[in-house]
């Protein structure tokens, strides 16, 4: 594997994270300057590597693996996996850059599921008779 995957994909999830290098680092076991060797290209060893993944909330194959997860997949993994905290997150990011989406294009966005098309909810009426 080249080492240009695993450390833009170890940057991609620290950022996500929000977690320093330093934090990392404590949070993994090893220390700052560990994280950043491996930022500039050395990859861990297996039990580090755990560590790590563990501390961003993914897995070592996540960061080892050359393309990115979508969304969805990210979802779906994690609702077969019963990581509902997970997923719900997902889905919250999900809906927060569709939002940030609509706000610069101005109107609602629609999104496509495999061939078909699934329009933005509509507000729903309020109703008049309290339950």
């Amino acid at each position: 594997m080249p080492k240009d995957v695993f450390s833009a994909r170890l940057r991609e999830a620290l950022d996500k994270s929000g977690l320093t290098q330093a934090q990392l680092g404590e949070a993994s076991a090893c220390s700052q300057e560990d994280i950043s060797r491996y930022l500039q290209g050395r990859i861990p060893g297996g039990a580090r590597l755990i560590l790590i993944a563990k501390a961003l909330g993914t897995t070592a194959e996540d960061l080892l693996r050359g393309e990115p997860k979508g969304p969805v997949e990210t979802i779906r993994e994690a609702f077969q996996q019963q990581n509902y905290a997970r997923a719900m997150e997902e889905m919250r990011q999900v809906k927060k850059s569709l939002r940030k989406l609509e706000a610069l294009l101005g109107s609602p966005v629609g999104i496509r599921a495999s061939k078909e098309r699934i329009h933005p909810r509509k507000p729903r009426p309020k109703s008049r008779n309290p339950k």
